[in-house]
């Protein structure tokens, strides 16, 4: 699992090619576009959005029945005992991703990157009551 809260995070895993080219390239995009709407300014290389909710990328080594690090724990039902705010499915060269957003409360949202199909058929059945292509 991957978590990104700053700019420095994102230049990490593009350094470290953790995820393809394509994909961080979306996450860059993304948490610009959010900390624009955030604060009213380009100020991307000094906000961390830590406070308002992290950006997940989930790899296919995690376990979507215990996401503890991102307060889904196993006793609880890890993700499937969340209820997302809404999902969609994006392409990125060839390659499908959902994109889910998950409001913890008020002040407070996940944004949970997964690749389409990783994570078998309770996943895939669980992510379809929120998607909203």
């Amino acid at each position: 699992m991957l978590i990104i809260n700053t700019m420095q995070d994102i230049r990490k895993i593009k350094l470290e090619q953790q995820l393809p080219q394509v994909l961080v390239e979306e996450l860059e995009k993304y948490f610009k576009e959010l900390v624009e709407n955030l604060t009213g300014k380009k100020n991307w290389n000094i906000y961390s959005i830590e406070h308002d909710g992290s950006i997940v990328v989930l790899e296919n080594t995690d376990n979507p029945h215990d996401l503890d690090e991102i307060g889904f724990s196993k006793a609880h039902g890890g993700i499937f005992s969340s209820y997302p705010e809404f999902a969609n499915t994006i392409e990125l060269e060839g390659e499908s991703y959902y994109k889910i957003i998950i409001v913890c409360n008020n002040s407070y949202a996940l944004v949970v990157y997964s690749k389409v199909g990783q994570f078998g058929e309770e996943f895939e059945h669980w992510i379809q009551e929120y998607i909203e292509d």
